[in-house]
C-alpha cells in the first residue's frame, strides 16, 4: 500500500546508511559522513546550486521513504535532495554557499512494504530517463541481489553484465580489506581522483600475476586469493600509483602490445621476482571445484594462501624447478637463446651428462657476459666501466687473450643487492663443472647434472630479466 504525499520535517529524515548506491563506498556512518559523501562523490552539491539557483525546493521532487520507529522516516529513493537540503541547514559545517534559504519539510510518498520498494527503485534506475547508477554501485548492488537468492530477473534489472559485475563486486570487497578508504576513493565515480574503476578491471586478465583469481560462473565469481602477499602488494602498489598519477585512465593499459608491462610498471613483476629469488613462490594457491555451488555464501569467497598447483612444467617452491627460464629481456640474440634452449629443452642428462654439464658453463658465461656487454647504464655498457676492466685486462695492460669469467663472475656477484641470489652466485662455480668436464677418470652423473641446470635456471632468469628491473638490483654506486 502506498499513501498520498505528507510533508515531513527534515530532522524527522533519516538517511539510507545501507543504500546500495554508495553503502561500501565511504567510511564513517553518522549521517554528517554521508552528506559529506554525498556532496563530494554523488553530485549532491549540484542540487544545493539548483536550490540555491531558484530560491527553493521544487516541490515535485517527491522522496520515497519507510516509516521507522519514533516517527522517523528511512529516505529510500531522494537520499541526494535530502543531504542537499540538511546541508543548506547548516552550510558552515559542509562548507556550502550560506544562502539564507530555509527549508524545513520536504514531500514524501510513505511506503509500507519495503521488499517491493526496493524493486520500484532498481527499475526506475534501470530506465536510461533517470541518472544511473555508477558503475562500482550496480556491481555492488548485483552483488548483493546474488547473495540474497533474488531471482535473475530482479537482478538483470539493475544490468544485464551480471558476470562483469560480479567480478567487480568480488574484487573491490577483497581490495577494501587492504587498502580501505584510499581504494574506495579511486573507483568511486567522482571526486578528482576517481573514475579508476576501469583501470582494475582491464587488468582482470592477468589476475594470476597479482596473486588472484576468479572462480567458475557457479561460485559466482568469487574471488580466490592464490598468495595474499602478492595480491596485498598488487593493491599497494595501484592505490599508490594512481593517487600518484590520478591522470590514468585505462587507456594507459589498453594501448600497451603486453599489459602485464603495466604491471611492471608500477613495480609488481620486480617485487615478484625479487621474492621468487628468496625462494617464495607466487604461483601456489588453493585449487577449485568449478562446480561447487556458492550461491548461498558469497561473502566467504575470499581464501587466503592455500596451496594449489598449475598442471604445466612449473613444479613447486624449493628444490624443483621449470623445464625453461622465462626471460623477459628484450633484444637477446637468437643464437643466446638456441644454446638456452638447448641446454634446457634439449640435452638430456641421463643420455649425454657430459654434454649437458659442458653446456651449464657455456649458457652462464655466454649470457653474462652478454648481459655485460648489451646493458647500459648511463650511456655506458657496463663491461666499459673501470670496475670490470681486471677480467678483460691483463696486469700489463693488455687486452686478455680469453674473458677471465671467474674473475668476471666475482666482480658481478659483489653488485648484487639481493642476499638469496648473490648467495646462488656465489655457490654456483662453474670451475667445478671444468673439472669434471676434462678430468677422463672422473664421468658427470646425470643427477649432479639436473642439479647444476636446476641452479642455473634463476641466475638465467636474474640475468635476462628486464633491463630496468636489472639495474635496479644491482649495486651501480660501485661502478667507476
Amino acid at each position: 500500500m502506498v499513501n498520498d504525499i505528507q510533508y515531513v520535517p527534515i530532522d524527522k529524515l533519516v538517511l539510507d546508511t545501507e543504500n546500495p548506491r554508495f553503502a561500501n563506498l565511504y567510511s564513517g556512518k553518522s549521517e554528517a559522513d554521508i552528506i559529506k559523501y554525498l556532496l563530494e562523490e554523488e553530485n549532491a552539491k549540484e542540487i544545493v546550486n539548483n536550490i540555491i539557483k531558484h530560491g527553493e525546493y521544487f516541490q515535485d521532487e517527491i522522496l520515497w521513504v519507510i516509516k521507522q520507529p519514533n516517527d522517523v522516516f528511512l529516505v529510500k529513493e531522494g537520499n541526494r535532495r535530502t543531504a542537499a537540503v540538511k546541508a543548506l541547514a547548516s552550510p558552515e559545517m559542509f562548507g556550502i554557499q550560506n544562502s539564507g534559504i530555509t527549508i524545513e519539510k520536504l514531500p514524501v510518498i510513505v511506503f509500507d512494504d519495503l521488499t517491493k520498494l526496493d524493486v520500484r527503485i532498481r527499475e526506475k534506475h534501470a530506465t536510461p530517463s533517470f541518472r544511473a547508477w555508477s558503475r562500482i554501485a550496480k556491481a555492488l548492488e548485483i552483488y548483493r541481489l546474488y547473495a540474497s537468492h533474488a531471482s535473475d530477473a530482479e537482478i538483470k534489472a539493475v544490468d544485464s553484465k551480471v558476470s562483469d559485475f560480479l567480478k567487480i563486486a568480488n574484487f573491490y570487497n577483497a581490495a577494501v580489506k587492504i587498502k580501505g578508504e584510499s581504494f574506495k576513493e579511486l573507483v568511486r565515480s567522482g571526486g578528482e581522483k576517481g573514475n579508476k574503476l576501469t583501470v582494475f578491471e582491464r587488468l582482470f586478465s592477468f589476475c594470476e600475476d597479482c596473486g588472484y583469481k576468479f572462480k567458475s560462473k557457479n561460485q559466482g565469481y568469487a574471488i580466490q586469493i592464490a598468495n595474499s602477499e602478492l595480491f596485498k602488494k598488487y593493491i599497494e602498489l595501484m592505490v599508490d600509483y594512481l593517487q600518484k598519477n590520478p591522470e590514468t585512465t585505462y587507456y594507459e593499459v589498453n594501448k600497451q602490445e603486453d599489459k602485464r608491462t603495466f604491471l611492471d610498471k608500477i613495480g609488481l613483476l620486480n617485487y615478484a621476482k625479487k621474492n621468487q629469488q628468496l625462494g617464495l613462490s607466487f604461483n601456489t594457491g588453493a585449487s577449485t571445484k568449478d562446480n561447487e555451488p556458492i550461491h548461498s555464501n558469497v561473502t566467504a569467497d575470499v581464501q587466503s594462501d592455500t596451496a594449489y598447483k598449475k598442471n604445466e612444467d612449473k613444479k613447486s617452491v624449493r628444490g624443483s624447478i621449470k623445464r625453461k627460464p622465462e626471460l623477459k629481456r628484450k633484444g637477446r640474440q637468437k643464437q643466446l637463446d638456441a644454446k638456452i634452449d638447448e641446454l634446457f629443452l634439449v640435452l638430456k642428462s641421463k643420455d649425454t651428462p657430459n654434454a649437458r654439464m659442458a653446456m651449464v658453463r657455456i649458457v652462464f658465461e655466454c649470457c653474462l657476459k652478454w648481459v655485460l656487454e648489451e646493458t647500459r647504464y648511463n650511456g655506458k655498457r657496463l663491461r666499459d666501466y673501470d670496475y670490470f676492466k681486471s677480467a678483460f685486462i691483463t696486469i700489463k695492460g693488455d687486452a686478455r687473450p680469453f674473458t677471465d669469467f671467474t674473475r668476471l663472475s666475482s666482480l658481478f656477484t659483489v653488485l648484487i643487492t639481493n642476499t638469496a641470489i648473490k648467495n646462488a652466485f656465489k655457490t654456483f662455480k662453474p670451475d667445478d663443472l671444468h673439472q669434471v668436464i676434462h678430468n677422463y677418470n672422473v664421468s658427470a652423473v646425470s643427477r649432479d647434472c639436473d642439479t647444476m641446470v636446476d641452479n642455473l635456471l634463476p641466475l638465467i632468469e636474474f640475468l635476462l630479466q628486464d633491463e630496468n628491473n636489472f639495474i635496479a638490483q644491482i649495486d651501480t654506486k660501485k661502478l667507476v
